[in-house]
């Protein structure tokens, strides 16, 4: 049945999935999106992020996403996936978003994501670009990470 252009789909079952399925999507995507507040604004941003030990890092420069999460710092996180035969399963996450901006959490956190040796290799590389060193360290950016209050899991049967 078409219906304005539209193809009517009849609903699926939908399951929930476990956390580990949870932890392997979350681990598998590299890009999802932020579900942020500030008073009676909603704003919802797609960001690259990276998901280790249970927590989701993201970087950003100074904006819109980062005023949302100084203001209220309470923020939802979410990511799908679609198949062709148009299955799918998606994870939404709960939690506080943390921000820093100083150079040592960075490179603690770039560190610890992506290993001493390939941090080091993205720095030389970035140098090698003849960016600055503030350039290079992103001083004036963040590092941030949400912390995990609970998330939700769900695909179509």
């Amino acid at each position: 049945m078409e219906k304005m252009g539209m193809l009517h789909r009849p609903h699926s079952k939908i399951e929930e999935l476990s956390r580990e399925e949870m932890d392997e999507l979350l681990s598998s995507s590299e890009a999802g999106r932020f579900g942020l507040s500030a008073g009676d604004d909603p704003y919802v941003v797609p960001v690259s992020y990276w998901y280790r030990s249970g927590k989701i890092y993201f970087h950003s420069g100074e904006g819109k996403k980062i005023e949302y999460m100084k203001k209220n710092p309470k923020v939802c996180f979410e990511v799908d996936e679609v198949a062709k035969d148009n299955s799918w399963r998606s994870v939404i996450v709960y939690g506080k978003a943390v921000l820093a901006r100083d150079a040592e959490t960075r490179k603690k956190v770039f560190g610890e994501i992506l290993g001493a040796a390939q941090y080091e290799a993205m720095v030389r590389a970035m140098r090698a670009m003849r960016q600055t060193t503030v350039e290079v360290e992103g001083a004036g950016a963040y590092m941030g990470w949400i912390e995990v209050t609970s998330m939700t899991g769900r695909r179509s049967a």
